[in-house]
């Protein structure tokens, strides 16, 4: 009996592990492209929705061309899409446009099958209607042809039964028709649907007119006429009572102004004080400012417990720029005045010096302005050597019968006030170095809010390289540049150099200033 050996198959053995891994190659190859169409289609479709979201925005705008572009190209990306058949028609309504508006609409529900674009289109060819009729009707009523006037106004209140106009129309054919009870008829009905105060008040006529007529001694033409006599002591009692209101308002604002007055009373002599010592710094070259100093705790508490209580009384008192005005154009042109005599100043003095080898010191052109930072109906004074980035600057404000200094760290630049915050920001660029201090008033201090310094614009070495800090911290230029923007979005009002400072101008520049 013969043996017979089973050999093992490997060679088909490595064949079928060779088709496993095709396979497996030709799966992950699928995967991708599933994947990368995954990843296309979701561009396609956010893509879409930022033009559809622009369209909506340029609407709103009434950028109505460049609104027509964003909805064409979201169309042409998804036809089967109902936003932008929405956004579209809004638009040429806009125009006043509704016969392309239902074009467009009935093209996109042919497309999408919506029911907002089907409800939209139902909506617009209403209008068209409603439209078609009122013109008909104007026509008629033009023509004297009553009937068919009161037709057609009749078939626009059946469209739009919540608008007052075709009812006001209807009534107006009625009446001239010779049909006032009809009229009167009509409006009632219209005033039930609508609750229309013209609808009511053109009601109220023709029934007066009416009652006139045919029921002049009626119990119900009494009733009505009681009825608008009690109105008549209603709202003559209204109007007694706005009155008395209005009075007490007055009175208050008056007893609020008398008030603010006498304050200016006191801080004018302290303010007229400081200007003239700043005269006196700008010619001076030994000059010592005795402003200068520094407030001790006792004093600082003390006026903090005093501005608190300011603030409970004053709250009413919030008028921003509203409640100062100045005469710009006079203001100006005194300045430019101001600054031409000053320029010829300067040029006689630099002639003096040369020729006389003298020491003496060139005069500095100091400006003034008061600002009511705080609301509190005393304002403080602000004073700026020029209107450049290297400024000299000082802040003044009122407390304990003097003028108390509110900078005391001799900042320059230019000065910028906030009064919703009660902010003040100093701003200097000197050889491409920028700082920029904000600080907000507590009292008689300013306390430090938030600073900036960058020397982008500055020239780099290489041992001088860029930087950034805010609040002394070094920060990323995206960073600082995110946080100098919400910074430069606040309504910042430039001060300081409003009247030039001399002595024919203290006296005009304080009594400029009212509350």
């Amino acid at each position: 009996m013969e043996t017979t050996i089973i050999k093992p198959q490997r060679k088909r053995a490595s064949v079928d592990k060779k088709f496993l891994i095709i396979l497996l190659i030709i799966l992950v190859v699928l995967a991708g492209s599933v994947s990368a169409v995954f990843i296309i289609d979701h561009n396609r479709h956010e893509y879409y929705d930022n033009l559809v979201a622009d369209a909506e925005e340029l609407v709103i705008q009434k950028k109505y061309d460049d609104a027509e572009k964003k909805c064409k190209e979201a169309i042409d990306l998804f036809p089967a899409k109902e936003q932008a058949y929405l956004i579209f028609a809004e638009l040429y309504t806009g125009r006043g446009n509704k016969e392309d508006a239902k074009t467009i609409l009935e093209k996109g529900y042919e497309e999408t099958f919506s029911e907002k674009v089907n409800k939209q289109l139902e909506l617009v060819r209403t209008d068209i209607q409603y439209d078609e009729y009122i013109k008909a009707g104007n026509d008629a009523l033009k023509k004297n042809n009553y009937n068919d006037a009161i037709r057609y106004f009749r078939a626009a209140i059946d469209l739009k039964p919540a608008v007052d106009e075709p009812y006001l129309l209807a009534a107006e054919s009625y009446i001239a028709n010779g049909e006032k009870s009809s009229a009167r008829d009509i409006l009632r009905d219209g005033y039930d649907k609508t609750g229309s105060d013209r609808i009511r008040g053109k009601m109220i006529v023709v029934e007066g007119e009416l009652q006139n007529a045919e029921h002049q001694k009626t119990t119900q033409y009494e009733a009505e006429r009681e009825a608008q006599e009690a109105k008549r002591r209603a709202d003559e009692e209204k109007r007694l009572k706005a009155e008395e209101e209005q009075r007490k308002k007055e009175e208050a604002k008056a007893k609020q102004d008398a008030l603010k007055l006498s304050k200016k009373k006191e801080w004018k002599d302290s303010y007229v004080e400081v200007l003239k010592y700043f005269i006196a710094k700008s010619t001076d070259p030994n000059f010592e400012d005795p402003y200068i100093r520094e407030i001790d705790d006792e004093l600082s508490e003390e006026y903090d417990d005093e501005d608190s209580d300011s603030e409970n009384t004053d709250d009413g008192d919030t008028d921003d720029e509203d409640s100062v005005t100045y005469d710009e154009d006079s203001d100006e042109e005194e300045e430019s005045s101001a600054d031409e005599e000053s320029d010829d100043e300067d040029s006689e003095d630099s002639d003096e010096e040369s020729s006389e080898g003298s020491d003496k010191k060139k005069d500095t052109e100091y400006a003034f302005e008061l600002y009511d930072i705080d609301s509190d109906g005393i304002p403080e004074l602000f004073i700026s050597s020029s209107g450049k980035d290297d400024a000299e600057v000082a802040c003044y404000t009122y407390a304990n019968d003097t003028a108390v200094p509110l900078d005391n760290h001799n900042y320059k630049g230019k000065i910028s006030v906030y009064q919703g915050e009660k902010l003040v920001m100093f701003t200097s660029i000197i050889d491409g170095f920028r700082h920029i201090d904000v600080f907000k008033k507590h009292g008689i201090n300013l306390d430090t809010y938030i600073t900036f310094f960058d020397n982008f614009s500055a020239k780099v070495t290489e041992n001088y390289k860029k930087s950034s800090t805010i609040n002394g911290n070094e920060a990323e230029q995206g960073e600082y540049n995110i946080e100098l923007r919400k910074i430069n979005a606040y309504s910042w009002k430039d001060i300081g150099r409003k009247y030039k400072l001399n002595d024919d101008n203290i006296e005009k520049g304080i009594d400029a200033w009212h509350m």
